[in-house]
This record gives C-alpha cells, structure tokens and sequence, in this order.
C-alpha cells in the first residue's frame, strides 16, 4: 500500500554532457534543467500540477539568474504557488537536492549516491545529523585491485607523508577523527603518469603528438591497475570496475551483498588506523 512517506526515483533523465564553448554553451542552467525536468515527468506520467515542491540542485550559479529551481519549476509547468529553491554546494549539489527532498518527510531508507557521496564535504554538512549518514551508499571505482591492497596502501602511505593525511573534520562516535583515503589523487597520480608516460613516447611536447601517444602507452597506476588509453586497455586513469560502499559511524566499508564489493577490505579511515 502507498502512502505518502513512500519515495520514488521517476524516470530520470539528463541532457548530454556538453564541453567548454561547445554545442550548448548558449543554453543556462535553468535552460537544461527545464528541459530535464519536463521529460522526467511526462516519462513519469506525472502532472506538474501534482507537484508539491521542487528542490534544485546547481553548483557554479553565476549568470543563471535568481532561484534557478524556481525558474526550473515554473517554466516545466509547476503551478507558482508551489515552493522551490535550489542548493549550491558544487559537486554535492544534487545529492544534497535529493537528501533535502527525502528528509523533508523523514525518510530513513539509504540513500544511494555516486562517487561524490564520499566526499567529506557530505559528512561536514551532515555532521550534526550522524543518523542521517548511516546507511548513505556510493558507488565509486574500486580503490583496491586484484593485485592486493599493498600498491595503494603504499601510494597513501606515501601521500600522507608528503602532504599530511587528509582530515574529514568529523569523529566516530568513539571521538576518533576520521581521515580521508586519497582515492581522488590517485587518479590524479595516474593522469601525471600515463601523460609522461606519452610525453617520453612522442619524443615531443606538441600537441597532436602527445595525443597520438597516449593511445599508445600503459603504466601501473596508483592502485596496482594498469592505466592507459590503448588499444589493451580502455580504462583510462578510472577503474572501470564499479564497487558499493556503505557508511556507518562516519566512516565507509564495501558492502557485503555485491559480488564485487564483498571481495574487497576496508580502507582503514580514523587517525588511530
């Protein structure tokens, strides 16, 4: 039986993904997001008169105008006397967006997020809301590789002693501090090599030489994969091997009923390890 606490994800839907100054570059954010929103919802056989309230998320707002969820929702049909706003924390905009609309009417049920659900700044945000974290899911490329977990406890050993180790800003219920795994300068590590890598290559720093290169060279990234644009491997510097990890006392662990993710350990993230 549905009752109003039920929540459902609708037919989502997403405009392409455009590049600097090209084919959409004259289209705002409000612009894509109408057009977003108006698909969702008659993919949904929703009528925007049914809808109660629309949260918006959007990061780098400068230029939209006032309230691009408001613009978002009156120009998709949503009757103005419906309330609308919009959240502006960059990255974390749009699960933050989806988090505000379940809250809202106390939802408990885990919400799945991609990648950027591990960011610390999700837990700073949410730091006075501990139960609201427990149970959030993500899904990122694997940290670990078949190899073993030693090449990239090795490459965090050694990033924590060049640059210190990254603190989230929360604690464990227990008052540990909670640290962060480098997982986003891994695949920064790896771009750096893999673009040496074809810089050695091509003999050259000109352009169209470096690039007909990288389809030709591979390297051992950060986490023991290989990385590389080549016919061998299409990867890039990004583990196409998608893992779940859930969190619990403000820290994260592969879950246990995904084949994957259940072969592989937790990461340590507190200052005591």
């Amino acid at each position: 039986m549905k009752t109003d606490a039920d929540i459902v994800l609708a037919a989502p839907v997403r405009t392409p993904i455009g590049k600097f100054l090209g084919g959409l570059s004259s289209l705002t954010a409000p612009d894509l997001g109408t057009a977003a929103a108006k698909a969702a919802m008659e993919r949904a056989g929703l009528d925007p008169k049914n809808v109660d309230q629309v949260i918006f998320g959007h990061g780098r707002q400068a230029g939209a105008g006032p309230n691009p969820g408001r613009q978002v929702a009156y120009r998709s049909g949503v009757p103005v006397d419906r309330p609308a706003f919009t959240v502006n924390q960059a990255c974390a905009s749009g699960l933050q967006a989806v988090l505000s609309a379940a809250r809202s009417i106390g939802w408990d049920v885990p919400v799945y997020a991609p990648p950027t659900g591990a960011d610390p700044f999700i837990r700073q945000q949410l730091a006075d809301h501990p139960g609201w974290v427990d149970g959030l899911t993500f899904a990122s490329g694997r940290m670990t590789a078949e190899v073993g977990t030693a090449p990239f406890l090795n490459f965090q050993s050694q990033y924590d002693s060049t640059y210190g180790v990254d603190r989230v800003g929360v604690k464990t219920a227990a008052g540990e501090p909670v640290t962060q795994p480098p997982e986003f300068a891994m695949y920064s590590y790896d771009f750096v090599h893999v673009l040496v890598a074809a810089v050695s290559r091509a003999a050259s720093v000109e352009r169209d030489k470096v690039l007909a290169a990288l389809n030709e060279v591979t390297t051992q990234g950060a986490n023991g994969d290989e990385r590389g644009f080549n016919e061998h491997s299409h990867e890039g510097v990004v583990d196409d091997d998608v893992y779940f990890a859930r969190f619990e006392d403000m820290v994260f662990r592969p879950v246990a009923d995904d084949a994957l993710s259940a072969t592989l350990p937790p990461i340590p993230q507190t200052a005591g390890g």
